[in-house]
C-alpha cells in the first residue's frame, strides 16, 4: 500500500488534514516533545502504520492497552491535524479514535527507539 502520509509531509502533495480534539498519553506527548519532534507528522505516519498493519507483531503495549483495561488515564489535551482519508479508514472500521492514535503513537515510539521505554520507567 502506498503511503497517504509522507509524500505529504515531504511536501510532494496538498495536505489534506482536519483538527480535532482529542487526548493523548502524557508520556507519549512528552517523548515527541523531548525528541523535538512535530506531532501532527508522527501522528499522521503511525496512525497510517497501525492501519497497514505494519508494526512488528511483538510489539507489546506497556502504557496504553494496560490503561484502557484499567480506564486509569493520564491523558493530557491535544488538537492535532490528521489526513482525512486515515480519518476515514478509522471510522470505516469502526474504531475507537481517541484509543487507535494512543495505541499506534506508542507502537510508533516503541518501534523507533526505546526512548518511550526509558520515559515509562520514570
Amino acid at each position: 500500500m502506498l503511503s497517504i502520509a509522507m509524500p505529504r509531509i515531504m511536501g510532494l502533495e496538498h495536505r489534506k488534514r482536519i483538527q480535532l480534539f482529542t487526548q493523548i498519553e502524557k508520556e507519549l506527548c512528552d517523548c515527541v516533545e523531548m525528541n523535538h519532534l512535530n506531532l501532527n507528522d508522527i501522528l499522521n505516519v503511525a496512525l497510517e502504520k497501525y492501519l497497514q498493519g505494519s508494526f512488528s507483531p511483538n510489539t507489546k503495549s506497556i502504557i496504553v492497552i494496560p490503561r484502557i483495561k484499567s480506564r486509569k488515564f493520564n491523558r493530557v489535551a491535544a488538537r492535532p491535524y490528521i489526513e482525512q482519508e486515515l480519518l476515514n479508514e478509522v471510522s470505516k472500521r469502526l474504531l475507537d479514535l481517541k484509543n487507535t492514535l494512543n495505541i499506534s503513537l506508542e507502537y510508533y515510539l516503541i518501534e523507533r527507539s526505546d526512548i518511550l521505554y526509558n520515559i515509562s520507567l520514570n
